[in-house]
Parts: C-alpha cells; sequence; structure tokens
C-alpha cells in the first residue's frame, strides 16, 4: 500500500481511506471463502474486486485515476 501512496501521491486521507478499503476487500473475500468455493467463488471475487476498484477510483483526482490505472495494468503485467 506505501508503494501506492508514493505512486499515487496520496494525501493522507485518501490512503487512510485506501487502507480501509483494501481491509473491507480482504475482509470481504476470507468470508465468501468460507462460504463457497468453484465457479461461485471466482465469481464473488470477481464482483469484490470490482466494488474495490470503484470505490478506489471513486476517492482519486483524474491524474490519480490515470496512474493507478497504469500501476495496476503494469502489476498485473508483472504477475503474468
Amino acid at each position: 500500500m506505501r508503494a501506492l501512496h508514493t505512486k499515487l501521491k496520496l494525501s493522507e486521507t485518501q490512503f487512510v481511506k485506501l487502507k480501509s478499503l483494501e481491509k473491507e476487500r480482504l475482509r470481504e473475500m476470507i468470508e465468501v471463502q468460507h462460504i463457497t468455493s468453484g465457479t461461485r467463488l471466482e465469481t464473488l471475487n470477481a464482483e469484490i474486486n470490482s466494488r474495490y476498484e470503484e470505490a478506489v477510483l471513486q476517492h482519486l483526482t483524474p491524474v490519480q485515476q490515470k496512474r493507478y490505472l497504469v500501476y495496476k495494468y503494469k502489476g498485473a503485467a508483472k504477475r503474468n
């Protein structure tokens, strides 16, 4: 999260909010792992991630949004 903070030049308020959103996303993902599996788990995780992404973008300025999407895309490319 600190790397994201640095890349996006987040204010402290934005950092706290995004950290809270991340904790909530992880909590939800753990919760669904306990109640379902397989394709349903993948679907629910995708929904959780989608809501998280939307919430994150709402808290960023347009410039930060662009940086976030580049950061996210580059991170996904490195993982593949």
